[in-house]
């Protein structure tokens, strides 16, 4: 756990052990794509808990970076997906981030690509981040023209409101059935 951030793997201690409570078949389904488009909520839950706290990064990092300064690193491959090495300062074309990293989220309907600077709040909280893209397309839509809604992100029946209080037009109520964001993290298409 150098700087903070766990690992996946170590029995009982890693993050894939923690995950027992979501009662996945495998743990490593929580950065499956196909698990993210069904419900990101799952996804979301555990990113706050792997999300890199700081933009610090070891002396290991920056001697990798002095290797780039002094001309003589030519690839860093890394597996981590701290994005550690880019806070170091190694250049986007010396560095190949083998499973992504939390450097950049890109919406799942629409393309949207953002810094994870972005939507660290809403990661750092649990909460699926939406795409302020979409958001916007859908506040453009003219009044009194229809469009989808939903309460959950899914494409079914809208669920009826509990009482007056619960009726207060939250952001969360005018959200196209897609516009999460998706940290690039997990197997892309």
């Amino acid at each position: 756990m150098s700087l903070g951030i766990p690992d996946f793997r170590s029995k009982g201690t890693g993050l894939y052990s923690q995950l027992e409570n979501l009662g996945l078949s495998d743990p490593q389904e929580v950065f499956d794509i196909s698990l993210f488009r069904e419900d990101p909520s799952v996804f979301y839950s555990v990113a706050k808990d792997i999300l890199p706290s700081s933009k610090k990064f070891s002396p290991t990092h920056a001697f990798i970076r002095l290797l780039q300064d002094k001309g003589i690193l030519l690839t860093n491959f890394t597996q981590n997906i701290d994005n550690l090495e880019g806070h170091a300062g190694i250049l986007p074309e010396k560095l190949i981030q083998c499973h992504g990293s939390f450097a950049t989220a890109t919406c799942i309907e629409c393309g949207y690509k953002v810094e994870c600077e972005k939507i660290y709040y809403d990661l750092k909280a649990g909460k699926v981040a939406r795409c302020d893209r979409c958001i916007q397309r859908i506040r453009d839509v003219k009044p009194g023209s229809k469009r989808k809604r939903s309460s959950n992100g899914s494409s079914g029946p809208r669920k009826k409101r509990q009482s007056y209080e619960d009726s207060t037009d939250d952001e969360e109520d005018d959200i196209a059935v897609a516009g999460v964001m998706k940290v690039h993290i997990t197997d892309q298409s």
